[in-house]
């Protein structure tokens, strides 16, 4: 194989040298998606937490009141 002159080594090394940098260049941006991407996630969860928070509070709620209307009837009763 013959040897590389020196513009072909130095047009080698321009081409690697912008592939690293489009490379990084991905990185970053993906890096940047990720973290918008994981804090709408985190947002998302937060509200569903609340929501199913509200609900067993709600649940639990109705339940309380009942447990409670029934010991009133029944201290009423006797």
């Amino acid at each position: 194989m013959a040897e590389l002159t020196p513009e072909e080594r130095e047009h080698i090394y321009l081409e690697e040298k912008e592939r690293y940098r489009a490379k990084e260049k991905i990185k970053k941006e993906n890096a940047r998606i990720g973290d918008s991407v994981s804090g709408c996630a985190s947002a998302i969860l937060l509200l569903l937490l609340i929501a199913i928070g509200g609900a067993l509070f709600g649940i639990f709620g109705v339940i309380g009141g009942a447990a409670i209307g029934i010991v009133f009837a029944i201290q009423s009763s006797k």
